[in-house]
């Protein structure tokens, strides 16, 4: 099943709402509908994964999750750009 920009859109939305109420223990999974999006620390650096699209930070999850969101609003708008 291929995600098209509305999903994109609408997990990026669902991992903004998350992102208020995430407390990081290991590793947290947000669900967001078709997939679900991984939140781990490593390193010294949080990282966010999810549909193919990886994001980290190293000021701490809530901002790892928001850099997430930001890549998949622009997945969202490259999608509607190809045709």
């Amino acid at each position: 099943m291929a995600l098209t920009a509305s999903d994109y859109r609408d997990m990026a939305a669902a991992a903004r709402r998350a992102a208020g109420v995430v407390g990081l223990v290991g590793e947290t999974v947000i669900d967001l509908g078709p997939t679900n999006l991984r939140v781990r620390f490593s390193g010294g650096t949080y990282l966010a994964r999810a549909a193919g699209i990886t994001a980290s930070c190293t000021a701490g999850p809530v901002l790892a999750i928001r850099a997430w969101a930001a890549k998949a609003e622009a997945e969202a708008v490259h999608l509607e750009a190809t045709p």
